[in-house]
C-alpha cells in the first residue's frame, strides 16, 4: 500500500476513486494492535481499533473532505 502518511506504522491511502466514494483505507503495518484517531476537516470523525497487520475501510458521509489526519492514540497505564 502506498501510504499518504506514516505515523508509527499506521498509514492511510486516499485515491481519486476513494474521494469520490468518500472512503479511506487505514492499515496497521506494525506488529502491535493500535488505537487510532481519524479526524476529517480538523474534527474527530472516528476512533478505530486495528489489530496487527489489519486494514479497515471507513466511509465518510459528510460534506467535502478537505483535510484528513490519522494518528495513533497512546494509552499510558496508571500507577
Amino acid at each position: 500500500m502506498d501510504c499518504g502518511m506514516i505515523q508509527s506504522s499506521i498509514c492511510y491511502q486516499i485515491k481519486k476513486i476513494f474521494i469520490e466514494h468518500k472512503e479511506i483505507t487505514i492499515k496497521n503495518n506494525s506488529d502491535f494492535d493500535r488505537l487510532c484517531r481519524v479526524a476529517i476537516n480538523h474534527e474527530l470523525f472516528k476512533i478505530i481499533y486495528l489489530t496487527l497487520r489489519a486494514e479497515e475501510v471507513i466511509k465518510y458521509t459528510g460534506g467535502v473532505i478537505r483535510h484528513i489526519e490519522v494518528s495513533r492514540i497512546e494509552i499510558e497505564e496508571g500507577e
